[in-house]
């Protein structure tokens, strides 16, 4: 057996305990980024979203983050051939940018107006947008297509208020 003085078993050459230390950090930060990603889902604000796109009304939910983000989900229960998904996010303390896209090809791309910390809207080009506003609000910000308008209506069904997003039992229909 030859014994080299250099080379000893509890000794790890250092490329390994670069990679070992390497793996290490990789592991914790993917660990943080998961936890970081729990605790954004957990203080999260969802609220009620509405859009006119084109000739259509679509209803949904706006899901606000601590970081200043929102995801959003738009459909059309009585004509799924339009559902949009997008983000949010404030490029300055009173507003940003809403992304959407649709399953119909659109990309939709809009500037929003805070008007307050969980409601806003957004409109241009055909299109309308609003979040955290109850249906009797909204209206206000909606633009309905030329001929048309939007007409607040009443839902008696049971539990028309089950969803803690849905801030009346009241629902927007396009006449």
């Amino acid at each position: 057996m030859v014994c080299d003085p250099h080379h000893h078993p509890s000794r790890l050459r250092p490329n390994r305990l670069r990679l070992i230390t390497a793996l290490m950090a990789g592991s914790l930060l993917s660990g943080c980024a998961w936890m970081h990603s729990k605790a954004m889902r957990a203080v999260a604000t969802p609220s009620l979203a509405l859009a006119v796109i084109g000739d259509r009304l679509l209803t949904g939910k706006a899901v606000l983050y601590t970081d200043r983000s929102a995801t959003i989900e738009l459909s059309n229960e009585t004509d799924p051939a339009l559902d949009c998904m997008g983000t949010m996010n404030y490029t300055n303390s009173t507003g940003g940018v809403l992304d959407l896209r649709c399953n119909d090809g659109s990309q939709i791309r809009l500037p929003y107006t805070a008007l307050s910390e969980t409601k806003g809207r957004a409109s241009g080009g055909g299109v309308s947008v609003t979040y955290g506003l109850p249906p009797e609000n909204a209206r206000a910000w909606l633009t309905p297509p030329a001929g048309r308008r939007l007409v607040l209506a009443k839902d008696d069904g049971f539990m028309c208020n089950w969803f803690d997003w849905a801030l009346s039992c009241n629902y927007l229909r396009l006449e």
